[in-house]
């Protein structure tokens, strides 16, 4: 059963990274529902995030009595989670098959595990599968197994360079295809949503990177198991889930799921409707389905993990002495996540992303500071000028 409800434990089980393309076999389009019937769905890609954070495991008593599709009884809720994956792909692989050596077709899945140690400031990103992956599915599965009997919940919740990881992965992997129709996506993370967004030492924000996800055409969906706003959670935390689950979803509550009732066998049917209605929204934009269309610039994002990565993107700068890929503030200047911070800064402004999503951004300048040949008129207009005493002349104020 299907809720939205509050009950104690949340994993989000949220963006799925999924590709189709035009051309559906009936049983396809029926899974997808009529957003799949609209665009067609014959392959995907999809990527999978999965917390890994000491906290998933808190309520490990009520993920044991939940009934699964394998009729396996879960040790915990890690268990669970990994049960529930693994079921979610033999559907999709029922449906649309494995990826082979056909461009257009079949099911390839990224996994990435999440989390952070010294005091929330250092992401971890773990592989379980480490780029997207087709062919067969029982290595897949295999994969997944072993991670099951490894990996264990401990530490913070700081999916930051696992997502920049996706990210890479996303916009390499379709610009570097032979095939111009494998566009669709959606992203799956399993997390209790308390998520912290403190950028540590490598500078990249949870926010940030949410962000550069969607400006890949990456929406997502949440799942919680056991509902959300627990009565173990202290206010603080409730609000902290709620903002991530928006923010992961675009704000539209119709993607948050949660699973509840002790079963986990009804969540896959929904799911796939929900991807049929992103898959079809994202249709609806050029880049999003057209790779020639496709933007590198990016004006709020710039995670690369690796200098050539980050010196190949327009709006992008290395910076040396354990920074990193930052956003060029010659080009944007206003890499804030908070519209708190956001506005406290002049030189920027909290603008709209899309209909329900906000970024920073760097203002529009008003003037043409060149036009104002001496010291006093130029300082008269001192919001957005400066006079430059060495060379004589006003220039812009960055």
């Amino acid at each position: 059963m299907i809720h939205q409800s509050s009950i104690s434990i949340s994993i989000s089980i949220l963006s799925f990274f999924i590709i189709a393309n035009s051309s559906p076999s009936n049983s396809a389009s029926f899974y997808f529902g009529p957003g799949g019937i609209s665009v067609g769905v014959s392959h995907l890609d999809l990527f999978i995030l999965i917390d890994l954070s000491g906290s998933m495991d808190d309520n490990n008593a009520e993920c044991r009595n939940i009934k699964t599709i394998s009729g396996i009884k879960p040790k915990t809720c890690l268990d669970l989670t990994f049960d529930t994956i693994i079921e979610l792909i033999n559907k999709l692989d029922e449906i649309i098959g494995m990826s082979t050596n056909k461009q257009n077709e079949g099911l390839r899945v990224m996994i990435k595990g999440f989390s952070c140690e010294k005091g929330q400031s250092q992401p971890l990103s773990i592989d379980i599968i480490n780029e997207l992956t087709g062919g067969s599915k029982s290595n897949i599965i295999n994969k997944i197994n072993n991670a099951r009997n490894i990996l264990k919940a401990d530490g913070g919740s700081c999916p930051q360079v696992a997502i920049a990881q996706m990210i890479t992965e996303a916009e390499n992997k379709w610009l570097n295809s032979l095939s111009n129709n494998r566009y669709h996506k959606s992203l799956i993370a399993i997390t209790d949503g308390i998520i912290y967004d403190s950028t540590g030492s490598g500078g990249l924000s949870t926010s940030n990177a949410i962000n550069g996800l969607r400006e890949r055409c990456i929406e997502g969906i949440t799942i919680t198991l056991n509902g959300k706003g627990g009565n173990n959670l202290s206010q603080q935390d409730k609000l902290t889930q709620q903002k991530y689950l928006a923010i992961f979803t675009s704000n539209q509550n119709e993607r948050e799921l949660e699973l509840i009732n002790d079963q986990n066998n009804e969540i896959i049917e929904p799911i796939g409707i929900i991807i049929g209605y992103m898959l079809e929204e994202m249709y609806l934009k050029d880049k999003c389905k057209n790779k020639l269309s496709y933007s590198t610039q990016d004006k709020y994002w710039c995670g690369y993990s690796e200098k050539w990565q980050c010196s190949n993107r327009e709006s992008c700068e290395w910076i040396d002495g354990g920074i990193g890929c930052r956003k060029d503030p010659s080009i944007v200047g206003c890499d804030y996540s908070t519209k708190k911070k956001c506005k406290q800064d002049p030189g920027c402004s909290w603008n709209k992303i899309d209909n329900k999503t906000f970024g920073c951004f760097k203002k529009a300048q008003q003037v043409d500071c060149k036009s104002f040949p001496s010291k006093k008129s130029c300082n008269s207009k001192s919001k957005h000028c400066r006079w430059d005493i060495s060379n004589q002349e006003c220039v812009d104020k960055i």
